[in-house]
């Protein structure tokens, strides 16, 4: 029986996923999941253990992202139909991954269940124009449009309307270069109308959903959020992610990593939260390992943003303990 993984050559993860291995004395097979492909499938046989890290994007056009989802998806198929045949088995199975993967359907499993989440508007325009109307009506004045599918806040725009002028203000890591949409590491501020405009039609045309901005709790006035790595049924790592504008907290777009300590969770709120991430993962069978956004209201009450089955990549653990990693090899072992 081998133990696989199944990702980026190079990257983090396969780097400090190999060292937890190492550390538990445990072998491990890796294979390129865009070069290695055929060969890493030619290898698996039945009772290994595959785990399955996201593919590289290697083109910021954001126009380009249907089409790396597509061949992921793709991917994902085959992968599921080979451990069928050949009785090997997953750390998050395929489905799981695709499952969690789709935003809005991820969202709606969420909601039909009851499980506190951030809302997902009934908005089904494809226009700037059609969705502030449609704000204007359910008198909402801040909304997040987002792709379907990616991460990292790829493509993601928190839009704010003014109350009694038609003036915006949008928050985006997007940026337009020659008529194209590019993903960046950067948050900007928008408030030119017309920009704001266009960004939203491409993004409505091309299937984002709309999200209700639900407001942040905030430390020392820096608005935040949870990252919680739940894994086999207990939280192993929660990282608070700080914000300065409040919106968009995702840490690589140069916002503010926070301390337990900072944001000082009462034990009540952490048992909640746990409460809450186990419920949400028995609704994805086959669901071992997740990374959730977790929102905190400013009543205290956890809310869902995201569930991402390949979040488990935190800075703040592998340059540490390597606690996240070590334990999945141990469940690999």
């Amino acid at each position: 029986m081998a133990r696989i993984l199944i990702g980026q050559s190079g990257s983090k993860r396969q780097q400090y996923f190999a060292k937890a291995c190492q550390a538990e004395r445990l072998p491990l097979l890796f294979f390129d999941i865009d070069t290695q492909w055929e060969q890493g499938l030619a290898a698996t046989q039945s009772g290994d253990r595959l785990k399955i890290d996201p593919p590289k994007w290697t083109d910021s056009r954001l126009a380009e992202l249907p089409q790396l989802i597509d061949r992921y998806y793709q991917k994902l198929d085959t992968l599921s139909r080979r451990s069928k045949e050949q009785g090997f088995s997953f750390l998050n199975t395929p489905a799981a991954i695709g499952d969690t993967l789709d935003k809005r359907g991820c969202k709606l499993r969420l909601m039909a269940a009851g499980i506190a989440t951030t809302p997902l508007l009934p908005f089904s325009g494809d226009s700037f124009a059609e969705l502030v109307a449609y704000l204007r009506e359910q008198r909402i004045g801040q909304a997040f449009i987002k792709p379907n599918f990616g991460s990292g806040a790829a493509g993601v725009l928190a839009l704010k309307l003014h109350p009694q002028r038609d003036s915006y203000m949008a928050q985006t890591a997007m940026l337009e270069k020659d008529g194209e949409y590019f993903n960046t590491k950067k948050v900007r501020t928008l408030t030119d109308s017309e920009a704001i405009r266009k960004m939203v039609d491409f993004l409505l045309k091309g299937g984002a959903l709309v999200e209700q901005w639900v407001p942040k709790a905030a430390q020392n006035g820096i608005a935040y959020d949870l990252r919680v790595v739940y894994q086999f049924g207990k939280v192993d790592f929660i990282q608070p992610r700080g914000a300065r504008g409040g919106a968009i907290t995702n840490l690589h777009l140069n916002n503010l990593p926070l301390s337990l300590t900072d944001v000082a969770l009462p034990v009540e709120q952490t048992a909640a939260i746990t409460k809450l991430c186990g419920q949400a993962s028995a609704l994805f069978a086959g669901l071992n390992v997740a990374g959730f956004d977790i929102l905190l209201t400013k009543t205290g009450k956890p809310m869902i943003i995201e569930i991402n089955a390949q979040g488990d990549l935190l800075y703040q653990d592998i340059y540490a303990e390597n606690q996240i990693y070590r334990r999945q090899a141990q469940w690999l072992k």
